[in-house]
């Protein structure tokens, strides 16, 4: 069963891993958006006790309703899991982040407006240095002015990603970012949801779900960049990927000369 009556306008998926003060602030941005209809489907890559007893302690203070799914941590299967979360929405129109990324209190407004006038809808996001991110912990305080954001930005060049612009509608070439894209459910049944034969965490997750919805055609793509704005906090990354980004390159130019927009692992 790959549908559920509609109960709310949006689901937004969370994918988390382990870090549960990153996602406490996240869930806290949550408690302060414009727009409410919308339901949580936090999406684990683990299966953490931890973080079970967390969510059941949330679930009695937020005014939103969260559903928990996971699986055991055996690596990277973050496309399983958004299969899962695509399976048990109540919702026409899903949006996608990630739980490490504070949200402007306009976001899910933002994608609201935006999901009548397009079938996927992206925006971006703008990573905060460490300094801020350890202020921003010790505070549990996730209301983020725009002139703290600007000042302690880990990449100068995403600086103009924090400014709120609703007025300016972003047009050109518009690629889909994992941590911050919205798209309509029967979309996502049409080309099968994410490709499970992905097994790193590069490239395979929104790369490949854009050249696919490509290739179906017609797809109304639209920027809501300046509108839904994200706060990344910063995190020491990985040096490791190098082996596994080629893995998944080789793997995404051979799916990339098919024809076929379903992959063959996927939802069904």
């Amino acid at each position: 069963m790959l549908t559920q009556r509609n109960m709310y306008k949006i689901t937004l998926v969370i994918s988390v891993y382990k870090n549960i003060d990153f996602l406490d602030l996240v869930l806290d941005s949550l408690s302060f958006q414009t727009f409410k209809d919308f339901e949580i489907i936090l999406s684990e890559d683990c299966a953490e006790q931890e973080l079970k007893d967390f969510i059941s302690r949330k679930k009695n203070i937020l005014p939103f309703p969260i559903k928990h799914i996971f699986h055991e941590d055996i690596g990277f299967r973050k496309n399983i899991l958004l299969n899962r979360a695509i399976k048990q929405s109540a919702a026409d129109f899903i949006v996608f982040i990630d739980g490490d990324c504070i949200l402007h209190k306009k976001f899910m407004e933002s994608y609201f407006e935006f999901m009548r006038l397009a079938d996927c809808i992206t925006g971006r996001r703008i990573s905060l240095n460490e300094k801020m991110t350890k202020q921003i912990l010790e505070t549990k305080n996730s209301r983020i002015r725009t002139i703290k954001a600007i000042l302690n930005a880990e990449c100068k060049k995403e600086i103009k990603e924090a400014f709120y612009l609703p007025f300016i509608r972003r047009k050109g070439n518009i690629s889909i970012l994992g941590s911050n894209f919205g798209i309509k459910k029967e979309l996502l049944l049409k080309i099968n949801g994410f490709d499970e034969d992905y097994l790193h965490a590069c490239i395979g997750e929104d790369v490949d779900l854009e050249m696919r919805l490509k290739k179906v055609g017609g797809v109304r793509f639209a920027s809501i960049k300046n509108r839904a704005i994200q706060y990344h906090l910063y995190h020491k990354r990985e040096n490791s990927r190098v082996m596994e980004f080629e893995i998944n390159k080789r793997l995404f130019e051979d799916k990339e000369k098919s024809i076929d927009y379903r992959c063959k692992n996927g939802l069904i």
